[in-house]
């Protein structure tokens, strides 16, 4: 009976036009929270009289909630047709960071940078469709060989890579950071991005090389470019920001694992001219 009480109270709350809107948006989370406790335990422990903790469900609830408003305020075709815009930007920079790498890399190692780029293609497009950088090793990995990486050079490099090289969830990260600052006026200035990237760049160590990884390892950092309050992890702010990565992750992940090959043939060429110095390919 409470948590019914609490759903049918959350439910008057959100329709009414006097509460604020980040009063309304909070409601809405609240429940959707409640009714996937309540959904919970009719359906998995009957027999339960308090629900088990559920913050999975929460963070759906969360950016469930903000985009529920969004479309009851009339905001969403606004905000989509800024977004879209964003995500061009964002894929182009991801295809600029590419070549940059292979250019780099060919240059480096005498090779045709064109060749590598024709030889990422499957890596690439095997990103795409798993948005992990862990499960497109093997393909990535067959795609070093087809760059005549050694094979003990390729084999440390790639799945080492997979999960510290986040080249293009970096870019994204903070394309979208920006792009929501614009959105809702909040102050952006080099002084907060370059320490947010700086530190960004350490965290994405740790991120692991699964969908949606790198956004959730961003998240306690994002009070340094949104600020303390706009900032919370559990706010609205933050649950744009997953939502936005998640709908583009695949091109981020196939950025990350196309740089991951680049970095390859940059240590091959390292080591087979100062370490192994023997030109025979394993």
């Amino acid at each position: 009976m409470s948590m019914h009480r609490e759903c049918q109270a959350a439910n008057e709350t959100v329709y009414k036009k006097t509460v604020p809107l980040a009063e309304k948006q909070r409601a809405v989370s609240g429940f959707l929270l409640a009714q996937s406790r309540h959904l919970y335990c009719m359906q998995s422990r009957p027999e339960a009289k308090t629900p088990p903790d559920t913050k999975s469900l929460g963070v759906s609830s969360v950016i469930c909630g903000t985009f529920t408003d969004m479309t009851k305020s009339g905001k969403t075709f606004a905000i989509l047709g800024i977004l879209w815009k964003v995500f061009l930007v964002v894929i182009l920079m991801h295809l600029i960071c590419i070549v940059i790498q292979f250019t780099i890399a060919g240059v480096v190692s005498h090779k045709n940078p064109l060749t590598l780029i024709k030889n990422q293609i499957p890596g690439y497009a095997t990103a795409l469709g798993t948005q992990s950088s862990a499960a497109t090793i093997p393909v990535n990995l067959q795609c070093a060989e087809a760059d005549g990486v050694s094979s003990e050079i390729r084999n440390f490099v790639v799945p080492l890579c997979a999960n510290i090289h986040m080249a293009g969830s970096m870019i994204t990260i903070t394309a979208c950071a920006t792009a929501v600052c614009l959105m809702n006026q909040i102050p952006i200035s080099l002084a907060t991005v370059v320490p947010f990237v700086m530190t960004l760049g350490i965290a994405m160590i740790a991120s692991p090389g699964a969908p949606g990884g790198s956004i959730m390892t961003a998240l306690p950092f994002l009070y340094m470019i949104f600020g303390a309050e706009a900032g919370d992890p559990s706010g609205p702010i933050c649950a744009i920001m997953v939502a936005l990565y998640i709908t583009q992750d695949s091109f981020g992940t196939a950025c990350n694992v196309s740089g991951d090959n680049a970095i390859g043939v940059l240590v091959d060429t390292i080591y087979q001219k100062f370490i192994n110095k023997n030109p025979a390919q394993s």
